[in-house]
């Protein structure tokens, strides 16, 4: 089996420098993302809890969810049974 010959994005340089660009600015370096999505989602605020919210799901919305549904389905990402 032959190996997969990768090429190097031209965008890659051009981000490097934009970073580059930024933290000579900013006159500091620049943290890389944390890796971890849930990184700290322990101590996010429960939206859903505060008094003030409301959610009222609109037509638009629902279809929509349920195009996403049907098509991860049949492109095999879900199960018929899931969610």
């Amino acid at each position: 089996m032959k190996p997969i010959a990768y090429e190097e994005d031209p965008m890659h340089q051009s981000t490097q420098d934009s970073i580059a660009t930024a933290e000579k600015q900013l006159g500091a370096k620049l943290d890389l993302p944390k890796k971890d999505h849930f990184y700290n989602m322990h101590i996010q605020p429960n939206v859903s809890e505060h008094p003030d919210y409301s959610y009222e799901e609109d037509h638009d919305i629902s279809d929509t969810l349920d195009s996403i549904k049907t098509s991860e389905t049949l492109y095999g990402y879900r199960e018929k049974n899931n969610w």
